[in-house]
């Protein structure tokens, strides 16, 4: 085994781990938020539970999916709530696209580790 081959094997496995970490980090964000509709129990709003799951989906949605403005139906919204969740849109669907680059890298980087040999070889098709 030569010097080259263990410090680009050492970069794929190490590049390998912080990606997978990021994918998982992604997967426990995604189903966080999708069982926290779970977590709604007070009244707080005087609405009844079920149009405050109602409005909290459409907030779920809003900030999931690309170009689309947050309108509730029930629950008016000032013009800095508005803000902060354009601002919190932004920061998960960056992290969304964080966990997509993660899965793919980590996707190639299994792939390499699967094709090599312990000698630097991959094998002939």
């Amino acid at each position: 085994m030569n010097g080259s081959f263990k410090v680009k094997f050492a970069k794929i496995v190490y590049g390998g781990s912080v990606s997978c970490w990021l994918s998982a980090i992604g997967i426990a964000f995604l189903i966080t938020l999708g069982l926290s509709g779970m977590w709604i129990t007070t009244n707080q709003l005087s609405f009844s539970p079920t149009i405050q799951h109602q409005e909290y989906w459409r907030l779920v949605r809003y900030l999931l999916t690309p170009g689309q403005r947050l309108a509730f139906q029930e629950l008016a919204l000032s013009s800095r709530a508005n803000h902060h969740f354009t601002e919190v849109k932004f920061m998960v669907q960056g992290g969304l696209l964080i966990w997509i680059i993660s899965l793919i890298t980590s996707w190639w980087v299994w792939y390499q580790l699967k094709t090599v040999d312990s000698y630097g070889n991959y094998p002939r098709c």
